[in-house]
C-alpha cells in the first residue's frame, strides 16, 4: 500500500519484475534501517544505470529580441562512453534546451508543468520540477521530474532528464509484457455482452508546445 501511493504521487509507473524487483529492495532497506524515506524510493525507482541518460552540460544564446533563444544540450548515455550533442531553439531557453534534449533521445513528451524554486544554504541552488506527457499506442501516461544544481538551466535540464529516463523504462516494461491470450481477454469481457468492458480514456490539459 505505501509504495503504490508513493507511486501515484510521484506519477511513477513499474510493472512486472521491475516492480517486484523495487517491492523487494525497499522490504530489504527496512529491515536493515529500519525504515525507508521518499529519497530511498526515488533512487529504487530510477532507471538502471546501463541505460539512463545524464546531463554533461547545457548552454542557451539569444542574439537578439526578435530571434529565437538557440539552446544546446549534451547528454552521455548510461555508464559508457557515448555522448550526444544537439541544438534547438525555442521560445525561450529553457524551451529550446528542452526542444534540444527532445533531439537528443528522441522522444519528443508534452511538458505539462513547470515549477522552480531557489534554496538557500550552505550555497544558493535551484530546484525544479517538471511533468511530462507521453502517449505510445493511445495510453497517455504523466511523468515527473525533478532536478537541482546552482544553474537554474542545469537544474531543468536535470528535472526534464529525469521524467526521460521514466518513460524509457516504462516503455522498455510495456515492451517486456507478455501477449494477452483469447482466455484472458475473454475473461475480462462483461459476462453480460461477452464485449471487452471500455476503457476509461486519459486526457491532458493543452499547452503550449514551446513552453518548458
Amino acid at each position: 500500500k505505501g509504495l503504490g501511493s508513493f507511486l501515484d504521487r510521484h506519477a511513477i509507473t513499474l510493472s512486472g519484475e521491475r516492480l517486484r524487483t523495487v517491492f523487494h529492495e525497499a522490504r530489504e532497506l527496512i529491515r536493515q534501517r529500519g525504515g525507508i524515506d521518499e529519497a530511498d524510493l526515488l533512487a529504487l525507482t530510477r532507471p538502471t544505470q546501463d541505460r539512463y541518460w545524464s546531463v554533461l552540460g547545457v548552454t542557451a544564446t539569444s542574439a537578439g529580441i526578435e530571434q529565437a533563444p538557440l539552446a544546446c544540450a549534451r547528454l552521455r548515455r548510461g555508464t559508457s562512453a557515448e555522448v550526444r550533442e544537439e541544438t534547438a531553439t525555442g521560445s525561450g531557453p529553457i524551451a529550446a534546451i528542452y526542444r534540444a534534449i527532445d533531439r537528443v533521445t528522441g522522444l519528443f513528451p508534452k511538458a505539462m508543468d513547470y515549477q522552480a524554486r531557489s534554496v538557500s544554504d550552505i550555497a544558493s541552488h535551484a530546484q525544479v520540477m517538471v511533468v511530462l506527457a507521453y502517449e505510445h499506442k493511445g495510453d497517455v501516461r504523466n511523468f515527473r521530474g525533478s532536478g537541482a544544481a546552482t544553474d537554474i538551466l542545469f537544474a531543468s535540464a536535470q528535472a526534464y532528464v529525469d521524467a526521460v529516463n521514466q518513460i524509457e523504462q516504462w516503455l522498455i516494461e510495456r515492451q517486456s509484457r507478455p501477449a494477452v491470450t483469447r482466455a484472458e481477454a475473454a475473461r475480462a469481457a462483461d459476462p453480460a455482452s461477452g464485449q471487452p468492458l471500455p476503457r476509461p480514456r486519459q486526457r491532458t490539459a493543452p499547452t503550449d508546445p514551446e513552453a518548458p
